[in-house]
């Protein structure tokens, strides 16, 4: 059974505890009392009970504590002054008619609200200035932006923010403001090669060549980091690999991880080979700790292997990837590879054939192929390959490049570029410096100068 109060015009209760009955606990201004009630005693600091523009009832003097019948109460402790809301600042009275039928304050808009069983309630509409807060909203707005194009590559390598964005803050800041991004000192350069060599270095000379000025450079780059013996397995390799032979014999006393050493850089060299599986699977002969052949298990047979290669090289020319400079070229490539491959783990994703017939691949793929295309396009190229970690911790072993790109070598990652929806610039073109921030490379100081 419905246990709400009647609302008669004659009821007495007061209009926060009608309204309170029906689930809404914002008080509101008084109901006019009936002639013969008494007034409540002015409490401390608040207004007497008498609501804006309502005579006093017949009969009931006009006293200290009681409102007039036009202007503010004088309550002791209530301010006084023009506008001052009655009562109250939370609506308007409650009554049985339209709401019309209210005489309202000029000065004000109103919202209506029904509150059911016919009755109406009219409450001033707010209006909201702007005060401090957009100052503040502003300013926390100017530090994010600040914060992520100071620190652009600890951003995470899946889902980050736009890094064409990022580019056009720091633009904007340079060219409002006259400002240029500090290039990085010799100290961090030369403390970056001098770090330790995550793979064995035993098989490199003394001084090794990194210079990469030309393409003749960069298709034996690592090679030229070889010392003697070592070139000659890695050009006994290199041979017998392009000529798809069964059986590679080894110069004598070659070792087996100085075959693992060079057999990594033939490939790292040469981003046109792909007819090898995956896990790299050879089988070799050796005696007394030397290596005299290995017999490769190739993926491929020899017509295959040749076919394949002339699709890619015409594939290589065909795209409409050259353009005014190096540098545009490069991201061409990058923008290409973006948006025709998929980031999947598959049985085949170390190469290139894994994105130019299957689209397919994962970083290795990806670096190797944007290799090859810059290669095709004059653009001194060099495979490298360490770990990576975003600013979240994740990450593991990868692969990226640098280009000797108008003048000066940049880095590249290709990968991380790729953001499933949209392109990170600024893994595109990064100094040594800031590729360190988050890339280690198997061998510091093989990189080029």
């Amino acid at each position: 059974m419905d246990e709400r109060p009647d609302y008669s015009a004659n009821s007495t209760w007061s209009a926060y505890e009608q309204d309170s009955h029906i689930g809404n606990t914002s008080p509101m201004r008084p109901v006019p009392p009936a002639a013969n009630q008494q007034p409540p005693a002015p409490q401390y600091g608040q207004p007497a009970a008498w609501p804006q523009g309502q005579p006093v009832p017949q009969g009931q003097p006009q006293g200290y504590g009681q409102p007039q019948a036009y202007g503010q109460p004088q309550a002791y402790g209530q301010p006084q002054g023009y506008g001052y809301p009655q009562g109250n600042n939370y609506g308007y009275p409650l009554n049985q008619q339209p709401p019309e039928a209210y005489v309202r304050d000029p000065r004000m808009d109103y919202d209506e609200f029904f509150y059911g069983r016919d009755t109406y309630v009219e409450q001033p509409e707010r209006h909201h200035g702007c005060g401090c807060g957009c100052g503040t909203f502003i300013a926390l707005l100017l530090a994010v932006a600040l914060v992520f194009t100071m620190w652009p590559t600890l951003l995470p390598s899946q889902d980050i923010i736009r890094g064409t964005q990022i580019d056009q803050v720091r633009d904007w800041i340079s060219d409002t403001f006259d400002f240029e991004w500090p290039l990085p000192s010799q100290e961090e350069i030369e403390a970056i090669y001098n770090q330790e060599t995550r793979a064995d270095a035993g098989y490199l000379a003394e001084e090794p060549s990194t210079e990469l000025l030309s393409v003749a450079d960069a298709l034996h780059y690592y090679r030229e980091t070889l010392d003697s013996h070592a070139k000659s397995v890695y050009d006994a390799l290199e041979e017998g690999i392009l000529a798809h032979d069964d059986r590679i014999s080894l110069p004598m006393g070659t070792t087996e991880s100085e075959l693992q050493t060079c057999w990594q850089f033939v490939l790292y060299d040469h981003p046109g080979v792909f007819n090898l599986p995956d896990d790299a699977h050879v089988s070799y002969w050796s005696w007394a700790g030397s290596v005299s052949f290995l017999e490769p298990d190739y993926k491929f047979d020899e017509e295959t292997t040749q076919k394949l290669a002339d699709e890619y090289e015409q594939l290589a020319l065909d795209l409409p990837l050259l353009a005014d400079t190096q540098e545009e070229t490069m991201e061409n490539i990058c923008v290409w590879m973006a948006d025709n491959t998929d980031y999947i783990n598959t049985d085949n994703d170390q190469y290139i054939d894994s994105v130019f017939t299957n689209r397919e691949s994962v970083c290795a793929g990806y670096a190797k192929a944007v290799q090859y295309l810059a290669l095709r396009h004059g653009i001194p190229c060099v495979y490298i390959t360490g770990t990576a970690e975003d600013f979240l911790g994740t990450g593991g072993n990868h692969a990226w490049l640098a280009a000797y790109v108008d003048g000066e070598v940049r880095y590249y990652d290709p990968t991380w570029f790729d953001q499933r929806g949209f392109h990170a610039t600024q893994f595109l073109g990064m100094n040594l410096v800031d590729i360190n921030a988050d890339h280690a490379a198997d061998y510091p100081q093989l990189l080029p100068r």
